[in-house]
């Protein structure tokens, strides 16, 4: 009975003519009235600030990365092999960093922060004060 109920699932799924898919995003959500308008002032707005001398800035923060001695996926360059913990907890990590990404779009120039804080406003702040002494304000010199 046992080897016949390990896979009773599986079976009737299969059966059933269920198939692991991925999602497809391809529902429209509707028309939103402002929408068009919203994308207009922008692109109105962009187009005027692009011929001042200011910079024109684009920010994001990525995904948050466990340190320490954790598997990932993937390959890395080394000369012997790695031993890394079997399972993922934050007990055995070292810290997490989030990387934070500040694009200035008319000098075709990035620049990364890595932060250890979870406040993202504070870090963002931060992050685009940090940007600003370090990049932003050469341009205007």
């Amino acid at each position: 009975m046992e080897k016949e109920g390990r896979n009773i699932v599986t079976k009737s799924l299969k059966r059933h003519h269920f198939v692991k898919r991925k999602m497809q995003g391809k529902l429209a959500c509707g028309y939103f009235i402002d929408r068009e308008i919203q994308f207009k002032i922008i692109t109105e707005k962009l187009n005027k600030f692009k011929k001042s001398d200011n910079p024109i800035i684009s920010i994001d923060t990525k995904k948050k990365e466990l340190l320490g001695q954790i598997y990932r996926n993937g390959k890395v360059y080394c000369t012997k092999a790695l031993e890394v913990y079997d399972h993922t907890t934050y007990i055995i990590t070292d810290g997490t960093v989030i990387p934070h990404g500040i694009y200035d779009i008319k000098q075709n120039k990035a620049y990364v922060n890595i932060g250890t804080t979870h406040g993202t406003a504070k870090f963002l702040c931060d992050s685009l004060r940090i940007w600003w002494e370090k990049q932003g304000k050469k341009r205007l010199s």
